[in-house]
C-alpha cells in the first residue's frame, strides 16, 4: 500500500489456506486458495487493473473502475465499468452430478441503481453422466437489481439433443413485465408465449403455453424416473376490466415412483376469486386404484385458499371434506380448519403449520371396519383415538400427543374368548424427548403400566 499526491495504491499477493467451516463455498474454493489484486484509489475513483481469485481448478479475472460520489452523498459509488472472465477446469467442483468445463466472461456498468449486465457462456456438459454436449449462451441485463429486463438465448447439445432458447423480459417503469418466448425446445418439451403480468394482476394479458411428450427425457437431469406427458397453458384475458386468468394442466400417465395416473387441473377467475379445480385417478396406488375430486377458490390478494369440497376413495373406501376449510399463504401457513370423515372416522386439523407448528389435530372414532379396510380381518371391535397438540419447530416440536384404545378384540380365531383391550397413553414433547406414560389393562388382573422418557 502506497500514497502519493495523485492517491492510494494497492498490490498484494494472498495465498490462502481453507480448513473447517460448513459454508457451502469452501469445497468449492479447495484447500488452497491464491488472490492477485492491483489498483489504485484517488478521490475520484476506485481502479482495479488486476483482481485474479484461483483455486480448486477455477480462476476469476476482473478489471475496472467505481466513480465515486462526494463524501457527503448517500451513495459512495456512481458509476461502475467493469469486466470479468471466469474459467471452471471442471464443472464437478460446483456439483457432483455434472461434468465438464466452463468458460464466461462479461461487463457489468452503469450506477449501482440501474447497473446493465452481459454476459457470455460457454460449456461442454455432461450431466449425471450423459453424453457430452456444448451449450452455448449470451444474457443481456438491464435496470438491475431494482428493475430488472433482459434477454437470454442458448443454443447447444444437452443430454445428447438439441437445445434452443430464445426468451425476453421487458419491464416499464412500473410493476408489470412482459416475458416473451420466440422459442424453448429440448427433446419433446416446448414452451412458447408473450406474457405481460404484474403483482396484482391489474395489467395483466396474454398466454404461456407448455408441451412436454415425455417427461422421462428429464430423468437425467432431475435425477428421478419420470413418466407420462404433460400439457398446460395460462393466459390472461380482460373482462370487464379486470384481467381473468385461466389455468390448465393435464397429466397423462404421469409416474413418480409408486404414483402413475392421470391429472387434470382447472382454474378460471380474477385475482381475487379464481375457482380451481382439480381431479387425478391412480390406477395402482400400492396395488390398488385410488381417486381425488376437488374445489376450492383462490384469493391471490389475501393469499388465501378455500376447499369448497373434497372426495378421494381408495380401497373400497370415500374420505370427504365434512366442512369448508381455509389455508393461508400471507405469514406461513396455516389452516382454518379442515375435517376429513370417513365412515365413523373424523380426522381433523387446525393452526399453524409453517413456518414453525402451532396447530392440534385429532382422530376420532376409527372402528374395526376402516382398519380392516387396510388390514384385512385384523380387528373384530374397539374404537381408535388420539390428540396432539404441537408448537414451535418441526424437526423438534414441543407439546402433547394422547392416544386411547378401547374395548379392542382382535378377529383371529387365536383371540377369541379373550377379553378387550384397553390402552391410554401421554406423551409430553419437549427438548427432543419424549415423557411418556401409558397404562394397558387385557382384563382383570392383567395390566401393565409405563413410563419414561424417549
Amino acid at each position: 500500500l502506497a500514497r502519493g499526491r495523485a492517491g492510494s495504491t494497492i498490490a498484494a499477493d494472498v495465498d490462502l489456506a481453507l480448513t473447517g467451516g460448513t459454508a457451502a463455498w469452501i469445497p468449492m474454493a479447495g484447500p488452497k486458495v491464491t488472490l492477485k489484486v492491483e489498483g489504485g484509489l484517488t478521490d475520484d475513483a476506485i481502479r482495479v487493473q488486476t483482481l485474479r481469485v484461483a483455486g480448486n481448478g477455477m480462476t476469476l479475472t476482473a478489471s475496472g473502475t467505481a466513480a465515486r460520489t462526494p463524501p457527503e452523498a448517500a451513495n459512495s459509488i456512481k458509476d461502475l465499468k467493469t469486466r470479468w472472465q471466469l474459467e471452471v477446469a471442471d464443472v464437478a467442483v460446483l456439483s457432483s452430478d455434472v461434468a465438464g468445463d466452463l468458460k464466461a466472461s462479461g461487463a457489468l456498468n452503469g450506477p449501482p441503481t440501474a447497473l446493465a449486465a452481459d454476459a457470455e457462456v460457454t460449456s461442454h456438459l455432461s450431466v449425471r453422466g450423459s453424453q457430452s454436449g456444448t451449450v452455448e449462451a449470451t444474457l443481456h441485463a438491464r435496470g438491475l437489481p431494482k428493475s430488472p429486463s433482459g434477454a437470454i438465448q442458448a443454443h447447444g447439445v444437452l443430454d445428447g439433443s438439441p437445445l434452443n432458447l430464445d426468451a425476453v423480459l421487458e419491464r416499464n417503469d412500473g410493476k408489470a413485465f412482459r416475458l416473451l418466448v420466440h422459442r424453448a425446445d429440448w427433446k419433446s418439451a416446448h414452451l412458447e408465449g408473450d406474457m405481460t403480468d404484474d403483482a396484482t394482476l391489474t395489467q395483466s394479458h396474454g398466454q404461456l403455453q407448455l408441451h412436454i411428450g415425455q417427461l422421462d427425457d428429464f430423468d437425467r437431469l432431475l435425477g428421478v424416473n419420470l413418466t407420462g406427458s404433460v400439457d398446460g397453458s395460462l393466459g390472461f384475458i380482460p373482462v370487464k376490466g379486470r384481467p381473468q386468468a385461466h389455468l390448465t394442466l393435464d397429466g397423462s400417465h404421469v409416474g413418480v415412483g409408486q404414483f402413475v395416473g392421470d391429472i387434470h387441473v382447472l382454474a378460471d377467475g380474477v385475482a381475487d376469486a379464481i375457482a380451481v379445480q382439480l381431479s387425478a385417478q391412480l390406477p395402482k396406488l400400492y396395488g390398488f386404484p385410488a381417486t381425488a375430486l376437488a374445489a376450492a377458490t383462490l384469493n391471490l390478494d389475501a393469499r388465501q385458499l378455500r376447499l369448497s369440497s373434497l372426495s378421494a376413495g381408495y380401497r373400497g373406501e370415500t374420505y370427504r371434506l365434512l366442512s369448508p376449510a381455509q389455508l393461508s399463504f400471507a405469514k406461513g401457513v396455516s389452516v382454518d380448519e379442515l375435517k376429513i370423515g370417513v365412515r365413523e372416522a373424523v380426522f381433523s386439523l387446525k393452526g399453524q403449520v409453517a413456518p414453525t407448528l402451532d396447530l392440534t389435530a385429532s382422530i376420532k372414532h376409527v372402528k374395526p371396519d376402516l382398519v380392516n379396510a387396510f388390514a384385512p380381518g385384523l380387528l373384530a371391535s374397539g374404537t381408535i383415538e388420539a390428540q396432539a397438540r404441537l408448537q414451535g419447530d418441526a424437526s423438534s416440536p414441543t407439546g402433547s400427543v394422547k392416544a386411547d384404545v378401547d374395548d379392542l378384540r382382535f378377529a383371529d380365531d387365536a383371540a377369541t374368548g379373550l377379553p378387550a383391550v384397553q390402552l391410554h397413553a401421554t406423551a409430553q414433547l419437549a427438548d427432543d424427548t419424549a415423557a411418556l406414560n401409558a397404562t394397558l389393562n387385557a382384563g382383570p388382573g392383567s395390566q401393565l403400566k409405563a413410563s419414561g422418557n424417549i
